[in-house]
């Protein structure tokens, strides 16, 4: 057996554990906590009601100011990172039921949805610490989308699919 072939079976034997498709699970739902948090924290930017950042990283601050707010954290954390795994594990070998360029932009999907899981694990476990920086940029992503007619809304529908999306399926190669 040569030296890919074993990396590929390690690469897939991960991918398909129970433990971690549970903790990857909970990672989609802690995922969607974090937009369900950006889309109720931009209505009330938009209503002028709070200062803030309606950002990954604000969303984080906020659940931390909450009750078992650093346990939140710290589940998120896990399951995020687990998430990394898995899209990892994807990246490298899954999506094997498309060929050719589909199969290279998925897993190219996979790997870019590894880096945004792996910063806002670590963005959760330095707010954890006490050690997560400012309260956010409103230069981000989100932010963009914010500044948009309608972009609260949008960003609060996000967060609601992706939660949706994260309680009702496991993740799967």
């Amino acid at each position: 057996m040569t030296v890919e072939q074993r990396a590929r079976d390690a690469a897939e034997e991960a991918r398909d554990h129970p433990a971690l498709g549970w903790t990857a699970r909970l990672g989609m739902v802690a995922y969607g906590v974090v937009y369900g948090v950006i889309g109720w924290l931009a209505g009330h930017l938009a209503l002028g009601e709070r200062a803030g950042s309606a950002s990954g990283q604000g969303a984080l601050h906020e659940l931390a100011q909450q009750p078992l707010g650093a346990v939140a954290l710290w589940v998120a954390a896990v399951g995020l990172a687990a998430l990394v795994v898995f899209e990892v594990c994807q990246a490298a070998v899954g999506h094997r039921d498309v060929d050719g360029g589909a199969r290279l932009r998925a897993r190219l999907g996979s790997a870019g949805r590894a880096v945004v899981f792996a910063v806002l694990a670590v963005t959760a476990a330095q707010i954890a610490l006490g050690d997560g920086g400012g309260g956010g940029g409103t230069d981000g992503y989100t932010a963009k989308v914010m500044g948009l007619p309608f972009g609260p809304w949008l960003v609060a529908a996000a967060g609601s699919r992706s939660s949706a999306t994260a309680s009702t399926a496991p993740p799967r190669g």
